[in-house]
């Protein structure tokens, strides 16, 4: 927990694609645990709900702006029978609906849907916002829909006013991003490279400064693999368990050198494409081609890396075995020797040379004379088909069969053989000649196998002559580019070029594989339908026995789409360290902005325990205790108002109000803290008269005016404040100048920020929440206007806002018939009360106490909400209590409900530190009759007591 065990649980998530998520969470957080007031903003006005129809329809197309075809305003009556349609869509007609209800215009499961919605703000008062999905055109659309009581003059219900607002794209759009999440992690998951993350324990140094070999020395024992994906686990061939947390000492230790010395050249580099030698986890050698790259921290020091790597042991060795088996074959023909022999027709060996005794294992001429050269074929069959074709037609020609040696071992052989015939043309004895093809017969196969799996390999593999013309290509060089076979032989692999890698960069590579080494790179190709792709490639040049060079081998692989997701991944990783940032001086400014006035709170109000004080130190102190209390509302005021905007609950409230004379006032307001500081406020320029009346809603511009003049104030040590404005065209452009200390021009768009301020580093000397520039950026905004600043550092600055100009020329301005405390003899005017205080907190019990002294004949106290029900029901004649929302054994809410069942007639006033949105409603659901928030403000309590109490 951040704060004591008195404030309430954190709401704030860790963040995970959105800083703006985070730090709203942060700030109600903040809201909840210092239990303040967010409807410290908010002026009550009752008299809101007398405006007429007309003018609610025209705030709500203000507000909403209908530009666009996405937004419909109608109102029904009580019956729900349409009674005014608006619609910028021009293929809507709002007529053709007229007088009629849902059940006439919409299929009856939506229509009963609507009409139950509609319904129950009729009978409960209470407007309804939410979404709703249906069909139309045998399409899904989704739409938000707002819907709330239009009242007479005499606050009678007429009917309802409802709001549509299509919301489908917006959905949609929700969706999508959903769904790439879904797939980014579906493609590390399933993908056939090998994925993972190696992380420091602590981040390191490395520069120009650093003792590389201590800190690879720390490195190798403390980075260790904390993410994989199926296939590295898979190229190791090892379990999840066994391969997360290894270290560099656990994969080099074959060649801990070696290893160290890749380490170095990857860090220097801060990315790295290379081969590398490694072992599988049955201690297996390995060939792994990766590509690497360093993550930093905000302070550039590397925190781990992340790699993407496959095991090309197969396809090295094949090329490899390719080109000596070509050498081999070569060899063999041109030393072949033939083993002569002549036998029987029984097979009754009569003579051999010593190539047949050599190659069947026999010692001497000896042993081979008499021997059944029929023991020797591995299947009998074969020489009896041989002595029948030799009688038919009195030779075989490369009969190819399979013997078996003296020793056992297995020989791949061709025989030739002619018949010796008697006088009677009887075949007496056959004289043949074997040839070994047994070595030939393994190199085929050899070369059968290297040539399916090229073939078939998953990469693209390329053989050039020393010319550059392409030889071979395997079929995935033609699933990738889209040419045919026939398009490829004999081109030059330029017809894949781009136009995109430089003439250096193939000058390396040419001097490169010509000088007999294998070339490493990267190429952004080109395929046939003009498509662009990237390739990862492998070169290698290939010799003879003479070493002479022959031809030229490629290995690819298409690496776009691995590309795009480092490209994400840097992405993301860019926003998560920035989210970081800000959050981090977001956390040290907050504790900064509430610690600092609770410090003045805490401190001084432990010297005020001193009987001893002066009266005037006495006055003092409670002076600064009473500032601190306001610093620190302020804040969170500051946190309540921008959650409020980013939440969407704001809403422009548009009445006339004279300009200039707002601006007066405001000067009047703030003249004495500018001449506290020696400044003097100065207005320019002010709208004619004639133009001096705008409609605009007056709290927001107070709003945007205030913190505007506020920093002004706060920024400028010495000199002028100037204020003025000009009317141009349809909108009205503000400004307000300072001869203060102006910006540096690389934060002149940060300040407009959330959370930020010019000097957002901790050497920070000025007080606030950096919330006043966002807050006033977004009412200019909600406004239709924009908001900027020019200024230089050390000479002062200008912030500009623009307004449109709207025209008011039926409504009349809204009045303000709230009761007023000022009036001495107020407590007079009502009777003297009997008061439950329902409140878990002694000093609150106190102070509210003290609050209604005046209005009061008894105070009763209950600490829990069980014990203000019991004390409810055993006293007649309370007039009112005031009920704490968060108490002990029963809420607030639900002691209100108990009471409710046996006493209609208490007047409950809910009390609450929370003050988020929909608080007001759950209270009067719960049965109050009016709501206030904390803390409680004197003049606020007394003129709620007056609203029900005042005679």
């Amino acid at each position: 927990m951040w704060f004591g065990k008195k404030f309430k649980g954190l709401l704030a998530k860790v963040f995970t694609y959105s800083n703006q998520i985070e730090t709203d969470a942060i700030a109600l957080q903040l809201i909840q645990d210092s239990e303040m007031s967010k409807n410290e903003l908010k002026k009550r006005n009752e008299e809101l709900t007398q405006i007429n129809n007309k003018l609610n329809r025209t705030i709500r197309l203000f507000h909403l702006g209908l530009k666009d075809s996405s937004v419909i305003l109608f109102n029904q009556d009580i019956n729900l029978r349409y009674t005014w349609v608006y619609n910028q869509n021009p293929g809507f007609s709002g007529e053709s609906v007229l007088g009629k209800t849902d059940a006439e215009l919409l299929s009856a499961e939506e229509a009963n849907r609507l009409t139950e919605i509609k319904t129950r703000v009729l009978k409960t008062g209470v407007p309804y916002k939410g979404e709703v999905q249906t069909t139309i055109e045998k399409k899904p659309f989704i739409y938000e829909l707002f819907v709330e009581l239009i009242k007479d003059g005499k606050g009678n219900t007429t009917g309802v006013s409802c709001v549509s607002v299509d919301i489908t794209e917006r959905k949609r759009t929700e969706e999508k991003i959903k769904e790439s999440e879904e797939r980014l992690e579906l493609f590390f998951s399933q993908s056939l490279d090998g994925f993972f993350f190696m992380m420091l324990d602590e981040p390191v140094e490395w520069n120009e400064k650093t003792d590389k070999e201590k800190t690879l020395d720390y490195v190798f024992e403390h980075q260790r693999i904390t993410k994989a994906n199926q296939a590295i686990l898979n190229q190791y061939g090892a379990k999840r368990e066994q391969f997360i947390s290894l270290t560099p000492n656990d994969l080099f230790a074959h060649n801990i050198q070696y290893g160290r010395q890749v380490f170095k050249d990857f860090f220097d580099n801060g990315r790295l494409h290379t081969d590398t030698h490694e072992k599988k986890f049955d201690g297996t050698d390995m060939i792994i081609e990766g590509d690497y790259t360093c993550l930093y921290d905000s302070q550039n020091r590397i925190t781990g890396h992340f790699g993407i790597q496959r095991d090309v042991t197969e396809a090295r060795y094949a090329m490899e075995m390719l080109v000596k088996a070509r050498s081999e074959l070569q060899e063999y023909f041109e030393n072949d020797i033939s083993a002569d022999y002549l036998v029987s027709t029984e097979g009754e060996i009569f003579s051999c040379n010593k190539p047949f005794l050599d190659l069947f294992g026999f010692e001497n001429k000896s042993q081979s004379q008499k021997f059944d050269i029929t023991r020797l074929y591995k299947d009998t069959k074969d020489w009896a088909k041989l002595i029948r074709e030799i009688n038919e037609k009195g030779r075989v020609e490369n009969y190819e069969t399979e013997f078996v040696a003296l020793n056992g071992n297995a020989i791949h052989a061709i025989l030739n053989a002619i018949g010796i015939f008697n006088g009677s043309g009887e075949l007496i004895k056959t004289r043949g000649y074997v040839v070994d093809i047994t070595e030939r017969k393994l190199a085929e196969e050899k070369v059968l196998k290297l040539s399916h799996s090229v073939e078939q390999s998953p990469v693209s593999i390329m053989i050039t002559g020393i010319d550059g013309k392409i030889e071979y290509v395997n079929p995935k060089v033609t699933e990738i580019t889209g040419y045919q076979l026939v398009e490829l032989i004999g081109k030059n692999p330029r017809i894949f070029k781009s136009g995109e890698t430089s003439k250096n960069e193939y000058q390396n590579l040419w001097s490169t594989i010509a000088s007999g080494k294998v070339w490493f790179g990267e190429f952004l190709n080109k395929k046939k339908n003009g498509e662009l792709f990237w390739e990862s490639a492998s070169i290698s040049p290939i010799l003879n026995e003479k070493q002479e060079i022959i031809n030229y081998v490629a290995v690819k692989e298409d690496i776009t789409e691995k590309r795009r997701m480092i490209q994400e991944l840097t992405l993301a990783k860019e926003k998560a360290e920035e989210s970081d940032r800000l959050k981090s001086a977001f956390l040290a400014n907050m504790s900064h902005e509430i610690r600092t006035p609770m410090n003045g709170i805490l401190g001084f109000t432990g010297l005020l325990l001193n009987p001893d004080l002066s009266s005037k130190e006495r006055e003092s102190f409670i002076h600064i205790v009473h500032k601190s209390g306001k610093r620190m509302l302020n804040t969170v005021d500051d946190i309540v108002e921008i959650s409020k905007i980013e939440a969407g609950l704001m809403e422009l409230r548009y009445e006339v109000t004279d300009f200039n004379k707002r601006i007066e006032d405001l000067i009047q307001f703030f003249t004495p803290e500018a001449n506290s500081k020696g400044l003097i406020i100065i207005i320019e320029k002010l709208l004619p008269d004639e133009k001096k009346n705008l409609f605009t809603d007056l709290n927001k511009l107070d709003s945007i005016l205030s913190n505007l003049i506020k920093n002004a104030i706060k920024f400028t040590p010495g000199g002028t404040i100037s204020i003025g404005c000009q009317l141009k065209e349809q909108f009205i452009e503000f400004y307000i100048k300072d001869t203060g200390i102006g910006i540096p021009s690389n934060r002149l768009d940060a300040i407009f920020n959330r959370f930020e301020q010019a000097d957002i580093a901790d050497t920070r000397v000025f007080q606030g929440s950096g919330l006043g520039l966002a807050i006033a950026k977004s009412y200019v905004e909600m406004h239709g206007g924009k908001i900027w600043v020019e200024s230089e550092e050390g000479k002062g600055s200008t912030f500009y806002f623009t307004l449109p100009v709207k025209s008011k020329t039926e409504e009349k301005l809204t009045q303000n018939h709230a009761v007023s405390v000022d009036d001495k003899n107020a407590t007079t005017k009502t009777k003297k009360l009997k008061i439950l205080i329902a409140e878990d907190d002694a000093a609150s019990r106190s102070y509210l106490s003290v609050l209604v002294k005046d209005f009061s004949k008894e105070i009763l106290f209950a600490e829990t909400g069980s014990k203000s029900v019991e004390l409810c029901r055993g006293n007649d004649g309370i007039d009112l209590i005031l009920m704490d929302i968060q108490m002990p054994e029963l809420n607030g809410h639900d002691a209100t409900r108990e009471i409710r069942k046996f006493n209609k007639e208490v007047i409950i006033i809910a009390q609450t530190a929370y003050a988020l949105s929909g608080d007001p409603e759950k209270a009067i659901d719960a049965g109050c009759n009016d709501y206030i928030s904390k803390p409680i403000i004197k003049n606020k309590l007394h003129t709620l007591i007056l609203k029900y109490f005042g005679k």
